[in-house]
């Protein structure tokens, strides 16, 4: 009985061992991990930040016509919120009542322009999705069409110049 204890004992440090130097190799695989992601990390806030600037060219355009009660959309999150106060490039705005009130900038903020405009007739539930990508971009006088199984944006002044299409969105 106490030989087979000891083989026990004796495997179980071997396999102990084993475990410390795997761990010891592990801490060095965190330590390569982290630093790829620290530096991947900062590349991605750089394009991040480049593409916030192109999208505040229309918020730019789009902040002098919101006004209380509108909603906008936090970027972070994706979060919808009710502005309740504008002073100056700040908004003062309540996503829930759990999170209460704070105040954004401008570039923390897209606005939700999906209740400035009208859906068009007989467009289904899927048709709404793919559209609403499109719909923060959308200027005025620009539509969201369906040509042959395809969303584009075109100018409501040229639809004379297409024959098959189905108006999904419009400002």
């Amino acid at each position: 009985m106490i030989e087979f204890l000891s083989i026990i004992i004796i495997v179980f440090g071997i396999l102990q061992i084993i475990l410390f130097f795997k761990m010891w190799g592990m801490t060095n695989d965190v330590r390569k991990l982290t630093e790829f992601f620290l530096s991947n990390r900062h590349t991605t806030h750089n394009n991040m930040h480049q593409k916030t600037r192109s999208m505040n060219e229309i918020n730019d355009e789009q902040f002098t016509k919101i006004k209380p009660k509108d909603k906008v959309i936090r970027i972070s999150d994706g979060a919808e919120m009710t502005v309740d106060t504008i002073e100056g490039s700040k908004l003062f705005c309540k996503a829930n009542s759990i999170e209460g009130y704070k105040w954004y900038s401008k570039d923390e903020v897209k606005f939700d322009t999906s209740s400035n405009g009208v859906w068009g007739k007989d467009v289904t539930e899927e048709e709404k999705d793919m559209a609403k990508g499109l719909i923060s971009k959308l200027m005025d006088n620009e539509v969201i069409l369906l040509v042959k199984g395809k969303m584009i944006v075109y100018d409501t002044d040229s639809l004379s110049e297409l024959n098959d299409y189905k108006v999904i969105y419009y400002k």
